[in-house]
């Protein structure tokens, strides 16, 4: 009740969200006490995951990320051939203008991909340094993934229907970055496997009977 009435105060909705992680933390330890609590404070703090950022910190983070993808999308349009240019968050795609708001900065579904990648870094049974990567590689998948939405946006503009495009542009290509994301981290997990490689204890007195052999 405190979070929410300072949230009030001072105009800080964050601590209206964050005050439901306290509340469930002090039901947990009122009806099964501390030691659960302590065992319980992981999925708790998760929740975070799920609640709007901060404004500051969500305009601060998307700014970076809307020069990215623009940077981004327009070598890889660049890349196939296609006449780009960046011009601040805008991309020149011929005669078409396409900005790239703050809204497409890829920071939402940079949120999800941490959850995700956070839940199989807790949840695998792969060696701590291959658990980091694991957690490491969101931001990569995120802007990844973000670029290719947009190029995929941009690419139908110049080539497809119009309507066809504007559909892509806005929940079709928001809907699609999540499978595109999950195939991604899957990717990462399974490079993983293969550069890092589970090594087992040698026994000295081993190797000297086979030498001796």
């Amino acid at each position: 009740m405190g979070l929410k009435i300072l949230s009030g105060l001072i105009y800080f909705d964050a601590l209206d969200y964050w005050s439901l992680v306290v509340w469930l933390l002090g039901v947990v330890v009122l009806f099964f006490g501390v030691r659960v609590a302590l065992w319980a404070w992981p999925a708790l703090v998760f929740l975070l995951l799920a609640m709007p950022l901060p404004f500051r910190v969500e305009q601060f983070c998307s700014q970076p990320l809307q020069r990215i993808a623009t940077n981004g999308s327009v070598w890889l349009l660049q890349t196939f051939g296609l006449s780009a240019f960046a011009e601040g968050n805008v991309i020149l795609l011929g005669d078409r203008h396409l900005e790239v708001e703050r809204a497409c900065a890829g920071l939402r579904i940079f949120v999800g991909i941490t959850a995700m990648t956070l839940v199989g870094a807790a949840l695998s049974r792969r060696s701590l340094i291959e658990r980091v990567m694991l957690f490491a590689s969101a931001l990569p998948v995120a802007v990844l993934a973000n670029i290719l939405r947009i190029v995929a946006t941009a690419i139908c503009y110049e080539h497809g229907p119009a309507h066809f495009a504007d559909a892509l542009a806005h929940d079709a290509a928001g809907w699609l970055m999540i499978p595109l994301a999950i195939a991604l981290i899957a990717g990462v997990y399974w490079y993983l496997a293969q550069i890092v490689v589970a090594s087992s204890p040698v026994v000295i007195t081993d190797v000297m009977q086979r030498h001796r052999q």
